[in-house]
């Protein structure tokens, strides 16, 4: 079946196999590290790095800018229009904006740990939180 397939579809479908397999095991590792957390910290930290990845998981797509999907349309277009030179700038621009964004995003949830902390987990105002601190600040890198 696969060789009455033309050779592009064939690469398609491989790549798309692969995804779908590291995917997968994606899941099922965090899956085992979210029960190894349970199990061996307890749960009140299960849920502090529960918290702490989805402020980063918000934060990376706000800190992607939506510049992968825009890069994708833009240089596909550039491209059919023959435009390499254009396309090629496009990503360059894409690149060193995304950096920054991510960056200014990192040093926000860096500069912003202690507050999250002392605001997410109901620290006292005034009295620091070092042992949540360290939940949020490893995400911002």
């Amino acid at each position: 079946m696969l060789k009455s397939l033309p050779p592009h579809e064939i690469k398609v479908a491989k790549e798309a196999s692969i995804t779908l397999g590291g995917n997968a095991v994606g899941g099922i590792l965090r899956y085992l590290f979210n029960i190894f957390v349970a199990r061996f910290l307890g749960v009140e930290v299960l849920g502090f790095y529960a918290i702490s990845n989805a402020a980063a998981q918000v934060a990376s797509v706000v800190g992607k800018l939506g510049l992968d999907l825009g890069v994708v349309r833009f240089v596909s277009r550039l491209q059919a229009l023959d435009s390499i030179p254009a396309a090629a700038a496009t990503v360059k621009r894409a690149i060193r904006y995304g950096l920054i964004g991510g960056l200014f995003i990192g040093l926000v949830m860096v500069a912003g740990a202690d507050r999250l902390a002392r605001d997410l987990f109901g620290a006292p105002i005034g009295r620091s939180s070092p042992e949540y601190r360290p939940c949020l600040t490893p995400f911002a890198y």
